[in-house]
């Protein structure tokens, strides 16, 4: 066998384990779980706690050199931006919802741009898929009783 067929199949054998891991790790929560419950699974499954934590616990990656640097400021940047970890156990037990961080959980569903590429890369199945986006606009127009005005 050449050399050059040997790399191609190579490449086409890690193409295609790297397709198959994405897809079985990137679902969405079953639709038989209730809505808040779904939409926990999609905090946890895209990572927002990692990052917008008071406490964020540093990926191994975070310390490798001409990523680290970056990572750390991202990191930095998103607890500064907004901290997810007391929401997610409000929606976890039922209780008052934030409406400031509902708010930006909305608008960043809408436009996409949570979480980064950066982040993505490295985390597979991070990604918030079209319907999770969808599962969380739902939850959040079905509990908007819930909703209170966080006092700083």
């Amino acid at each position: 066998m050449k050399t050059s067929t040997k790399i191609i199949l190579g490449a086409a054998i890690l193409a295609l384990a790297f397709i198959l891991t994405y897809r079985s790790i990137n679902q969405e929560p079953s639709d038989s779980l209730p809505k808040y419950m779904q939409v926990t699974a999609i905090m946890e499954n895209s990572g927002c706690i990692l990052c917008h934590n008071s406490q964020p616990k540093m990926p191994f990656y975070a310390n490798w050199p001409l990523l680290g640097g970056k990572i750390k400021r991202d990191m930095k940047t998103a607890i500064n931006t907004i901290e997810l970890k007391s929401l997610y156990d409000s929606i976890a037990s039922g209780g008052a919802i934030d409406t400031s961080k509902l708010s930006k959980i909305l608008t960043v569903m809408e436009e996409g741009t949570m979480p980064p590429l950066s982040f993505t890369i490295f985390r597979l199945g991070s990604a918030v898929k079209t319907r999770e986006a969808e599962i969380v606009r739902e939850w959040a127009t079905d509990n908007k009783h819930l909703a209170k005005v966080e006092e700083d």
